[in-house]
């Protein structure tokens, strides 16, 4: 609310003379009290109107606060983690708090808007029904009608939004909690902020004439809308499939034209931000478009020289003609559509679509090469510039001619004053020269280049020359001062385009990296604009949600408003991709880590560097600042750990432990700080620069082997595997191998057998006492799969070398062979009731064999390899995994087989539950199909994002399924659908489809339960400093307690 706050007391009245009555008449009382009503309507109307826009804001936070709330509800259905449901419930809670909070302040806001209103509104009325007025009545009433009460919603809206910041952080981190993580895409949803600019070239500008906003095209393809003030993008369209290379905008600034070498032009509506229409009629690609003097047409040259002229309205070509290869440019003037050509011949004629209008032909300047010329519309004067050092003059309504000979110097660009009354040139010889337009006299030499002058241009106050080089320098020269007074060097711009507003103010030119440089000319300095020209791949949020800093593998920094979407600050101090980035909790700093090994710590508020810091030997991986933004602690792929001193720039402590890269850092308290890898966590403490906790981890990429009573498990982790004795949470023997072996099987008496590569024999560790027992060799070739009967007694393997040998653990040795195969074998199968083995192999074929008598019972191909086998507990009914992404169920006692599952590539592993419940089956690794045997129908699908599921293990009591983690152990999944109440049957189908329904991404909220392989206890001695150290922890390891 605006308020003449005049006081009383600087009015110049007595004490006595207050009192004192004035005398109106009947009419000016009357006058006066009418005064008084429209201002009583007046804010009567301006109370409605903060009512209904404070109701109608609340409205928008409350249906805010519903839509999360219905996404975390929906996110609720799939958690099983008792540590996120926990989480779950305080951010609903908080979501509530802060809407509480946030109404209450806005209805505080509004009364307080009333009570100055209703004050106002009091006074005037016990004035209207006086009928006697005092002089200090008269100023008094006089002040408060004098008083502009009009609130506008825009205003009031702003006013609103900074009583709201609370809630807005609180749905910002709900947003970010249902995420997992930062992208790109999210904030262009959540902000409308556009993190690219151009990826290619900006080869041409449209600026509108309000200087408001203005336009690039690109080699890209793309168009885009920046505000100018903001310099943020306001639209993007990719409509075009081929480089844009030229953009014309109307006076009005609301129609865009666009041509391209995809051969199209595209009309656009600026405000609306839409394609009117496309044109397709051009047979060769469309270099230049332009708008008529009046904007009536649309003109465009396309590569085959043609020259257009389209009406604005209907879009139709109405005149045509063919320009010579010789033609250097053409320049709209008059309302007809005239254009004026010039061709290097030396040839400048006018040309013009209306038939009653003759064309005008200047004098030809024989064996004259032309190569530039300017037109003055006001004074209807054509400057022409030769390439033998002679600037002609040329009037349009006459043919008389005046000329000046320059030979000493090549003119290379010339611009006309906005008033006309004199031009500027730049030329090969490095300077910039300014001419009076009448006697064509050089007056005044500007010599601040040291290279050729390609471009110049004059402000539209005629006192300043911005003049730009081939070496990349500008320079802004005063003309009165004759002294330059601005100057930049940028070697990344598309020389020679440079572009002015229309006001003057700015500078702007399109880079060749797709960037848009702008240079404010009043405070002379280079304005951040644009954005990144490969998508950000880090990003990080301040404290309080103002900032958003963002690196890009385009070596780029840079720090966003989030509410303007305006670039704060940008940099470009990396030679390398970005890795990390963050903030400082008190805005001042960005820190980011590169590939180039070195962290830069950069001034957001004075936007300089602050400090380089170098002694990384690796890439930077992570990087994070103390709450004082005293020191900086980053992690690398060279494994150490570094404490650094900001205001020394240096660093203060260098921390060994870690025995691969250290992925992960961050600061507890002041002489705590966690740091993690791969392979551990480590806690350390900063007085003694030793390590306090270390917990080894052990991240189960493969599953190779579980017992029978799943209390043993055999992972691997890179190139290193382990078997973990869950009973006891402990390691029971871990190998270093340079290959994780491919055929592991694990026993209940505890012993470990790996098919040893290129041995061609098979090893068995006696897990009690960790040491190796025997090995047992036969095969000629490489061992490709083994299995174990159910008794344990007998272990048969098979191999490449198209053979089958089956062995005796209790005796340690050598039973029989099994030959015969035409291929090598892919799958073996022992029945439970261990009598026979079921055997597949390469050529689409499986074979039954009775066990005992060492014979083939029958044999029956398929019509694809079977990669894995599984049987139901009866006998009955087999099951393979085919290569052809099929999963088959084989009847025995029918002799027919029928398709139950189709993947989306080869299937890796079949299995069956103990009680022929379900039926799961993986293919490419990370889709999960669990197949319901009695409903004849998909139960449940698990997608995996991030870990590679290419084996899974069936858990005892067959309700669970073991698959690989990302975290240090194995992840338990439910069998059954658990997670959609309502689920419609799929019956009489032979190939069943997956449906979306039963499709369920694998993370940590749907993990059942986990096979934790790690330290219990050191854990909980780290947990215990808080929920900065637990959300650590939950960044490498499952927590559910």
């Amino acid at each position: 609310m605006v308020s003449n706050s005049e006081t009383f007391s600087s009015l110049s009245l007595r004490s006595n003379s207050s009192l004192a009555c004035s005398t109106f008449s009947l009419e000016k009382i009357q006058a006066f009290k009418a005064r008084i009503e429209n201002f009583l309507i007046q804010i009567s109307s301006n109370k409605r109107n903060i009512y209904q826009t404070g109701c109608k804001f609340i409205e928008n936070l409350e249906a805010k606060a519903l839509n999360i709330i219905k996404s975390i509800e929906a996110k609720q259905i799939y958690v099983r983690n008792k540590l996120h449901i926990i989480k779950i419930q305080q951010l609903k809670k908080d979501i509530h708090l802060e809407l509480v909070k946030a109404t209450c302040a806005i209805e505080k806001e509004i009364k307080n808007l009333f009570k100055e209103l209703e004050q106002s509104s009091k006074e005037l009325a016990q004035f209207y029904i006086k009928k006697i007025y005092t002089d200090y009545e008269i100023v008094k009433s006089e002040n408060i009608l004098s008083e502009n009460l009009n609130v506008s919603c825009l205003d009031l809206n702003k006013t609103l939004n900074n009583k709201i910041t609370d809630f807005e952080k609180i749905l910002i981190n709900a947003k970010i909690y249902l995420l997992g993580e930062i992208f790109p895409d999210f904030i262009q949803e959540e902000f409308g902020l556009h993190l690219e600019g151009h990826s290619d070239k900006c080869t041409c500008i449209a600026i509108s004439k309000k200087n408001d906003f203005f336009i690039t095209g690109s080699l890209d393809r793309s168009i885009r809308l920046w505000n100018l003030k903001t310099r943020s993008q306001k639209c993007i369209c990719y409509y075009h499939e081929g480089p844009v290379n030229s953009l014309a905008l109307a006076k009005s600034g609301d129609l865009l034209v666009s041509g391209s070498d995809d051969k199209t032009i595209i009309v656009w509506c600026v405000s609306r931000k839409r394609i009117l229409r496309v044109l397709k009629i051009f047979d060769s690609q469309v270099k230049r478009v332009h708008f008529s003097y009046n904007d009536r047409y649309i003109i465009s040259l396309t590569s085959d020289m043609k020259l257009r002229w389209l009406d604005s309205n209907s879009l139709e070509v109405v005149h045509s003609i063919t320009l010579t290869k010789f033609t250097i440019d053409f320049k709209t003037f008059s309302n007809n559509g005239s254009v004026l050509i010039g061709e290097s011949t030396g040839k400048l004629f006018s040309c013009n679509i209306l038939n009653e209008t003759k064309d005008i032909a200047f004098p030809l300047q024989k064996n004259k090469t032309l190569t530039h010329f300017q037109l003055l519309k006001n004074k209807m004067m054509v400057l022409a510039v030769y390439k033998q050092g002679i600037i002609c003059r040329y009037p349009i309504n006459n043919s008389s001619i005046f000329k000046k000979s320059v030979k000493k110097y090549t003119i290379l660009t010339i611009s006309s004053a906005p008033n006309e009354n004199f031009f500027v040139t730049g030329s090969k010889d490095h300077n910039v020269r300014l001419w009076d337009l009448n006697t064509l006299k050089c007056e005044k030499l500007f010599s601040f280049h040291k290279s050729r002058v390609v471009n110049v241009k004059i402000t539209q106050d005629n006192k300043l020359i911005i003049s730009s080089s081939s070496d990349y320098n500008i320079r802004i020269i005063d003309i009165n001062e004759e002294s330059c007074v601005g100057s930049f060097v940028y070697d990344k711009l598309v020389l020679p385009k440079i572009y002015l507003t229309h006001d003057s103010k700015y500078i702007l030119s399109g880079c060749i990296d797709g960037t848009i440089f702008i240079y404010d000319i009043t405070e002379k300095r280079k304005v951040e604009s644009g954005g990144h020209t490969i998508k950000p791949n880090c990003l990080s949020f301040s404290t309080d949600k103002i900032f958003l800093a963002t690196g890009s593998p385009d070596a780029t920094v840079i720090v966003w408003k989030l509410k303007t979407h305006q670039i704060e600050t940008l940099h470009n101090e990396h030679k390398s991709l970005i890795t990390c980035i963050t903030i400082s909790d008190d805005n001042n700093y960005v820190i980011s880590g590169s590939n180039d090994k070195n962290i830069i710590v950069w001034d957001i508020t004075k936007r300089k560097l602050k400090a380089k810091l170098k002694s990384h030997c690796g890439s930077i991986k992570c990087v994070t600042i103390s709450h004082d933004s005293t020191y900086i602690i980053s992690g690398s792929s060279d494994k150490y750990v570094i404490l650094w001193n900001i205001s020394k720039e240096k660093n203060k402590k260098i921390l060994e432990g870690h025995t691969s890269c250290v992925k992960k850092v961050m600061i507890i308290s002041e002489y705590f700080v966690l740091s993690g890898s791969n392979t551990e966590i480590i806690a350390w403490n900063l007085q003694s620069s030793s390590i306090q906790y270390k917990i080894p981890l052990f991240n189960a990429n493969k599953i190779l082997a579980v017992n029978k009573s799943c209390k043993l498990f055999a992972v691997s982790s890179d190139k290193n595997f382990i078997v973990w004795d869950i009973v006891n949470n402990e390691q029971v023997k871990a190998f270093i191998s340079k290959i994780v072996p491919k055929c592991v099987v694990l026993t209940e008496s505890r012993l470990l057998i790996v098919a040893a590569y290129f041995k061609n024999k098979l090893v068995v560790f006696d897990l009690n006492d960790c040491r190796k027992n025997f090995s047992l060799a036969g095969h000629k070739s490489n061992i490709n799969v083994i299995a174990l009967t159910e008794d344990e007694i007998r272990l048969v393997s098979g191999s490449s070398d198209k053979s089958i040998i089956v062995w005796n653990l209790h005796f340690k040795a050598y039973e029989f062979a099994i030959n015969g195969f035409n291929s090598e074998i892919t799958s073996i199968l022992a029945t439970k009731d261990n009598e026979h083995l079921i055997i597949a192999s390469a050529d689409n074929t499986i074979k039954l064999y009775y066990l005992n008598d060492k014979k083939q019972l029958s044999e029956k191909n398929f019509n694809s390899c079977l990669n894995s086998l599984a049987i139901t507990s009866d006998n009955r009914l087999l099951i393979g995994g085919l290569n052809n992404s099929n999963v088959i169920l084989y009847d025995f006692e029918h002799n027919t087989e029928k398709v139950i599952v189709k993947h989306e590539s080869s299937v890796q592993k079949v299995a069956v539950t103990n009680n022929d419940k379900y039926i799961i089956s993986i293919s490419s690794g990370l889709k999960l199909i669990i197949w319901n045997i009695k409903m004849n129908e998909i139960e449940i699908v698990y997608l995996s994002k991030e870990t590679f599921m290419d084996n899974f293990f069936i858990s005892n009591d067959n309700l669970n399924v073991y698959i690989p983690s990302n975290l240090s152990g194995v992840a338990v999944l439910k069998l059954k659908n658990t997670f959609k109440k309502s689920q419609k049957k799929n019956e009489g189908n032979e190939i069943l489809e997956l449906n979306e329904e039963k499709e369920v991404v694998v993370c940590v909220d749907v993990i059942e339960s986990f096979v934790k392989m790690y330290d219990i206890k050191m854990v909980n001695l780290i947990a215990v400093h808080g929920d900065e150290a637990l959300s650590f922890l939950s960044s490498f390891l499952y927590l559910d307690e």
